[in-house]
């Protein structure tokens, strides 16, 4: 009874941590992927003081781990949108990744199937060079339509970024796993 209790107290002190944490990565694992091979990581800028994205910029990053002959190979997709600069680059490393767009101070990811994955780089590529419109064609945007390309749930659509992180967040919290992350 009492290492129920136990128990019980230690999950529900994990979750708050989930929940508050600032700094975190969350690893969502969902059913049906191969574990450590494809990812979408959901990035988020909560503190750029660029007026047009006073709520935050959002951005994706989609990465493909093989391994050849024994050799790690890694390939990365930035995308994001934003006003007058969209962006599409690759890496080789998530870290590399990252270091680049050392911006962001929050991220989720997601692993997915192979299937996602080409469903959503896809779908990235395809709206990449459209026109950003603040309200109507925003990052947030951008984040929804690839992760709703590949069954990804965002919750209820929202223009402002850090909302929709939060909404990202909570609609897949059952499938995750949190951990902390050293780039």
């Amino acid at each position: 009874m009492k290492k129920g209790i136990l128990l019980g107290i230690i999950f529900c002190l994990t979750a708050l941590d989930f929940i508050w944490a600032q700094d975190r990565t969350m690893i969502c694992r969902r059913p049906g992927t191969e574990e450590g091979k494809y990812y979408v990581c959901v990035l988020l800028d909560t503190q750029t003081t660029d007026m047009s994205e006073g709520f935050g910029h959002i951005a994706i990053l989609l990465g493909q781990q093989t391994s050849i002959s024994g050799h790690k190979s890694d390939k990365w997709h930035y995308f994001s949108r934003g006003k007058g600069n969209n962006e599409h680059d690759t890496y080789t490393t998530k870290t590399q990744a990252h270091h680049a767009h050392s911006r962001y101070n929050k991220d989720i990811t997601i692993e997915i199937s192979k299937q996602q994955y080409d469903r959503m780089l896809g779908k990235a590529q395809s709206l990449i060079n459209q026109n950003y419109n603040l309200l109507t064609n925003n990052c947030n945007h951008l984040v929804i339509q690839v992760l709703q390309s590949a069954g990804i749930p965002t919750g209820k659509d929202h223009t402002s970024p850090k909302k929709q992180f939060e909404e990202i967040k909570r609609e897949n919290y059952d499938n995750c796993k949190q951990f902390k992350e050293s780039y």
